[in-house]
Order: C-alpha cells, then structure tokens, then sequence
C-alpha cells in the first residue's frame, strides 16, 4: 500500500476532498477542473504502483455501472478514481464504496429526501479512511 505524506494529507488532499464535497453539496456537480487533475495523477502512479490503479478501478466500477443507469452523475465516477488510488488498496477501496453508500443512504433517510449528491459522502468517507490508516500506520 501506498502511504501518503501526513502533510500532504492535511495541506492538499483534505482541502481537495471538502472542496469537492461542498461544491456538489451546493451545486449537484464535481467539476472536471478539480477531479481530472487527480485521474492524470493516479495513472502516473499506477505505472510505478500498479496497485494504485487497480484500487482506484475497484472504487470507480460500481459508480461507472451507476452512471450507465443514470442514478450517479460522471463526476462520482472520476471522483471514485481518485479516491479509490488515494486508499491505493483495492480491498479498501471496496470497503470505501460500500461505506459512502451507507453514508448517503442513511443521508437519505434522515433528510427524508431519495437523491442527494454522493460526492460528500464519497469524499467524506476517503477523508476517514485516510485518518484510519495513517493512525493504524
């Protein structure tokens, strides 16, 4: 597994993930000028650390089915290939996609709404599970 810099975590990453979080809160989109950047750089990764890219294709699979059936925007999809190489494991990356499902269905639920942009609960969720494992480091 690829670990990121505790800096670069909190200085760049973190801000990039609430960024994006409350840009889809407010908008309903992930803007391509912010998640185009971090699908380059998880392909430059993915050469050296292969791994890296099969992560970020284990996140990014289910949204990619969800778009074909248009229930996620192509923003989710590009946003879970970042996340996906940010947790650079693909085991975790699963886990990482059926923990921000639970986040937006129990979102759902308590704002008794049936859509809400997924990107904060995706980018939320990429946030806990970078603190975990750099705690578990």
């Amino acid at each position: 597994m690829l670990a990121l810099p505790m800096s670069f975590t909190w200085l760049v990453v973190v801000p990039w993930l609430v960024a994006i979080a409350d840009i889809d809160r407010r908008t309903g989109q992930i803007p391509n000028a912010l998640v185009l950047p971090a699908m380059v750089l998880t392909a430059l990764v993915s050469v050296w650390h292969p791994t890296v890219g099969l992560a970020a294709m284990v996140a990014a699979t289910p949204y990619a089915a969800a778009f074909a059936m248009r229930t996620c925007g192509g923003g989710d999809v590009k946003l879970a290939i970042g996340c996906g190489a940010l947790v650079s494991d693909p085991t975790l990356a699963a886990l990482l996609v059926v923990v921000a499902a639970a986040v937006s269905l129990v979102l759902c639920a308590v704002r008794k709404r049936s859509r809400l942009p997924h990107g904060p609960a995706l980018a939320g969720s990429t946030v806990a599970f970078l603190v975990l494992l750099q705690v578990l480091e």
